[in-house]
């Protein structure tokens, strides 16, 4: 689980969405995660990870 995700959201409609940037974040953080090999793991968006630092950009959803 991933708390703190951004996310773009439409003012009309409401429908959210991921940035590029946040979703190649989040492919890395999950890779990172899934590599532990554990059963529940939670991290924050927010917190940078060496992983994330490859990305260059730390900047809310949970995704889950």
């Amino acid at each position: 689980m991933v708390l703190g995700v951004p996310v773009e959201e439409c003012d009309a409609c409401g429908q959210v969405w991921l940035s590029m940037d946040v979703a190649k974040r989040l492919d890395v953080i999950f890779t990172d995660i899934l590599s532990l090999d554990i059963e529940v793991a939670t991290r924050h968006y927010a917190v940078q990870s060496d992983a994330a630092q490859i990305l260059g950009r730390l900047p809310m959803l949970t995704v889950c």
